[in-house]
């Protein structure tokens, strides 16, 4: 009998051998797909504008709870799949990598993205994530249930990188 293989296991061999950038490119897409499946485009909409998404979803769940459980779900998930790789296995190199470590369910993860981050500067990793729609929901989505000091300005961030946003105002 075959074993299904698990998802931390899938993203793992996916990524595999691909550069930082790469990575970063394969994970914005399985994002922007798993977002899409669970979520209405109206929702998705919501959650880009940074629209008030306490309204109700599904099973009486609000839109927060499910964009938070989906969010929560995707970095456990991407971050299993970073320790299957033995990754980050030194201090962090560049802003793709950077971006992915910062997405992890891990706070010894994200603090080695922070530092490259304190190093570097917000642009750089601001740069790298333009045009990535997925990795923009994954940080508005996990924003919603415990924002915190240290996630503002990706969030502020976040909404930017979404088409059609000028000035922090949905357009």
């Amino acid at each position: 009998m075959k074993r299904k293989t698990s998802n931390r296991r899938r993203l793992a061999d996916a990524l595999t051998n691909l550069s930082w950038s790469e990575r970063l490119r394969e994970i914005d897409g399985r994002l922007s797909d798993l977002f899409e499946e669970a979520l209405s485009e109206a929702a998705i909409r919501d959650i880009q504008a940074g629209s008030n998404i306490r309204w109700l979803a599904p099973d009486d769940a609000t839109l927060a709870d499910v964009a938070h459980k989906l969010s929560d779900a995707a970095r456990t998930t991407l971050t299993d799949a970073l320790v299957l790789l033995g990754e980050p296995a030194g201090p962090v190199s560049s802003a793709a990598e950077a971006a992915i470590c910062l997405m992890t369910s891990r706070p010894a993860i994200r603090n080695i993205a922070v530092r490259w981050i304190n190093g570097n500067g917000l642009e750089a990793l601001r740069r790298e994530l333009i045009g990535l729609p997925g990795i923009a929901l994954l940080m508005l989505a996990a924003s919603y249930e415990k924002p915190t000091d240290d996630t503002d300005s990706l969030v502020r961030m976040a909404h930017r990188m979404v088409p059609g946003r000028a000035k922090g105002r949905a357009a």
